[in-house]
């Protein structure tokens, strides 16, 4: 068993599609200088 699972709001949430809005607020607004993942490179580089 897992210690917490999601209910169904919750899961219901995380199936929706993902809004143009909701990409374009997560690209830009994160910081120049933060690395998106273990890649490295930086939100400047792209």
């Amino acid at each position: 068993d897992f210690p917490y699972r999601l209910n169904d709001e919750q899961n219901s949430v995380l199936e929706s599609p993902v809004t143009r809005d909701e990409i374009r607020i997560a690209v830009w607004g994160y910081g120049e200088d933060k690395s998106p993942g273990p890649d490295g490179f930086t939100f400047e580089f792209f």
